[in-house]
């Protein structure tokens, strides 16, 4: 089974202006167009200019504070799945936040079955279950990656991040052997796709799967300022196109090839990351 191929990526930063997100389109297909061998050899690039701007609410009765996705209930740094025709939010934090706009329809789902905290890493298992780690309270359900694990039918894996806080390393895990066995998943296939700066310091990670074994592995870092209190961070997102094939003649294993990587400048001091 052959899953789909997705062209373009999404990537959300703060606009130029006060209180706005910028959303630019990433046509992700001219980065796989050919190899690239070297680790970190990724080639500084602009990018392209906005497709929308999001501008924040504002009244007296609101701070305008924008957040992505924008949802009108009370969720803050919501993160979203999608198990098959539904979609499901949830809180990645405790933080309890007022209700907003009135607008859509939702629906209240159970409480989770454990004490909830920070949400680190979540994955769709079985096509019906959605399991959640929370670092700081113990593990439900896993706890070796952070973020979104995506599960690729061809290779019956997962891959995602691993929770290393100074890597966050492409790997794999096999999560419904980890379920079956009742443990923790263990990182497969870990490979590594960047060699950033020497003074560079990783912010966020987010991996997004493109169909067909290629995948866009987003990262975000910021260089140390100078020795002024008042000199900003310089931000930086660089985008890796990686591909994973089946290893040698008889297929057993698998292998990352590394395609193009670009390194794109944000503005000074930039707090908000998304890549969709």
């Amino acid at each position: 089974m052959t899953s789909y191929l997705r062209r373009f990526v999404y990537l959300v930063v703060d606009g130029k202006r006060p209180r706005t997100l910028d959303l630019h389109r990433i046509d992700m297909a001219r980065f796989f167009t050919q190899r690239s061998p070297l680790i970190g050899a990724a080639v500084d690039a602009r990018l392209p200019r906005p497709q929308m701007t999001f501008y924040a609410p504002s009244s007296e009765d609101r701070s305008g504070r924008l957040q992505f996705l924008l949802l009108h209930c009370n969720k803050y740094s919501p993160i979203s799945v999608t198990v098959g025709q539904r979609l499901y939010v949830l809180d990645s934090s405790r933080r309890v936040v007022g209700a907003g706009y009135d607008d859509w329809r939702y629906s209240y789902l159970p409480s989770p079955p454990y004490r909830p905290g920070d949400i680190d890493a979540y994955a769709v298992v079985g096509g019906s279950d959605v399991w959640v780690s929370s670092e700081d309270e113990g593990t439900y359900s896993f706890d070796t990656f952070r973020g979104l694990a995506e599960y690729v039918p061809e290779y019956k894996l997962w891959f995602g991040l691993s929770s290393s806080e100074s890597s966050n390393l492409f790997c794999t895990f096999n999560l419904a052997a980890a379920a079956r066995r009742l443990s923790p998943p263990i990182p497969r296939n870990v490979w590594e796709d960047l060699c950033p700066p020497k003074g560079w310091l990783q912010v966020t990670s987010s991996l997004v799967h493109l169909g067909s074994g290629r995948f866009c592995i987003a990262r975000f870092f910021c260089d140390e300022p100078g020795d002024a209190d008042d000199d900003p961070w310089k931000m930086f997102a660089i985008l890796i196109a990686v591909e994973v094939r089946p290893r040698g003649k008889s297929g057993k294993g698998l292998q990352m090839v590394r395609h193009i990587s670009e390194c794109y400048s944000l503005p000074d001091n930039n707090l908000n990351q998304w890549v969709l």
